[in-house]
C-alpha cells in the first residue's frame, strides 16, 4: 500500500462528478483531484495528480532504464522510483516526506525514453473540486454551506487501523473551514457507512460535530478500514459577515495519518 491507495471522493451518488452535489448519500467514483498537468516531450508517463506542492513548476525526469523521479523548481530530486511495471506511482520530493508534496503518475513502461530526459511542467490548480466560489453578495451578507466527501481505502487487500485526519493548512483570509465525522461511521459508502443527505448546501448535516483538528490534535476515526471501505467527512465554509475582499486561489488542505495493518 502506498499514497496512490488513499483517496478523497466525492458524495452525492455512485456516478456523482458535481462538486455543488457532494451533499451526503453514496460515495462516488470520482476522486478529488489539485493539480493537472501534461508533457510536450515526456513520453511514457501521465501526470494523474501533484499534491502539497507550493509552486506551479515541477521537474520530471526519466533515466532510460525504468527509473523516474521528481522534484520542485529548486532542482533537489527525491530519490528515484523503479518503475517496472505499468502501474501507477508516487513520487517524492527530495525531503521523503509525504506532507512536503508529492506526484501521483501513471507509467506505461514500453513508452519511456529510451535515454535519459528531463522536463520542467507547469500545473495547473484545479479550482471549485469541492466548494463553489462566493459572491460578493453572499461575502458581505455571510455565508456558511457543507460539502461531504469520503476517505476511501482503494487498496485491493490491505487494510487501515488509526486513521486521523486533519486540517493541515486552512483558508488564508478571514474566512476557514472546520471538518467532522458523518455518524454513519466506517463503511463501503454504498450500503453501509451510508452519510447522511442535505437539502442545500446550506442545511447543517445532522449528527455531525465540526471542530479544527490539527495535526497535533487530529480527528480520529474507530475501527479497522478494510478495502475498498472508507468514511464520511463533512467539511463546513465558514464566511463571516462583511468580507470585503477578494481571494483567486483560497485553498485549504487536509491531511491524514494511517497505519497499514500487516497480515
Amino acid at each position: 500500500m502506498d499514497t496512490t491507495d488513499l483517496e478523497y471522493r466525492l458524495s452525492g451518488g455512485a456516478g456523482n462528478s458535481d462538486p455543488d452535489a457532494s451533499l451526503g448519500g453514496i460515495k462516488s467514483s470520482t476522486k478529488v483531484l489539485t493539480r493537472s498537468g501534461s508533457f510536450s516531450t515526456m513520453t511514457g508517463i501521465t501526470i494523474v495528480d501533484v499534491i502539497g506542492i507550493p509552486t506551479d513548476d515541477v521537474i520530471f525526469y526519466s533515466t532510460g532504464f525504468d527509473y523516474i523521479t521528481f522534484a520542485t523548481e529548486d532542482g533537489n530530486f527525491g530519490d528515484y522510483v523503479n518503475v517496472p511495471t505499468n502501474d501507477r506511482y508516487v513520487l517524492y520530493t527530495a525531503s521523503g516526506d509525504v506532507a512536503d508534496g508529492y506526484a501521483i503518475v501513471d507509467v506505461v513502461t514500453a513508452s519511456l525514453p529510451a535515454s535519459g530526459v528531463e522536463e520542467v511542467v507547469t500545473t495547473t490548480r484545479l479550482s471549485n473540486k469541492i466548494f463553489d466560489d462566493i459572491s460578493n453578495t453572499e461575502a458581505t451578507a455571510g455565508h456558511t454551506d457543507y460539502r461531504c466527501i469520503y476517505f476511501h481505502n482503494a487498496h485491493a487487500s490491505q487494510s487501515l487501523a488509526y486513521v486521523s485526519l486533519f486540517i493541515e493548512q486552512n483558508l488564508p483570509e478571514a474566512d476557514y473551514i472546520q471538518v467532522g465525522l458523518d455518524p454513519a461511521g466506517i463503511g463501503n459508502g454504498s450500503t453501509t457507512g451510508v452519510a447522511t443527505t442535505i437539502a442545500t448546501e446550506l442545511l447543517v448535516p445532522s449528527g455531525v460535530t465540526f471542530s479544527s483538528p490539527t495535526e497535533a490534535s487530529p480527528l480520529l476515526t474507530s475501527g479497522t478500514i478494510v478495502a475498498g471501505n472508507g468514511f464520511a467527512v463533512w467539511i463546513k465554509r465558514v464566511v463571516p459577515t462583511g468580507i470585503v475582499y477578494s481571494s483567486t486561489d483560497d485553498a485549504f488542505i487536509l491531511g491524514f495519518q494511517a497505519f497499514v495493518v500487516l497480515p
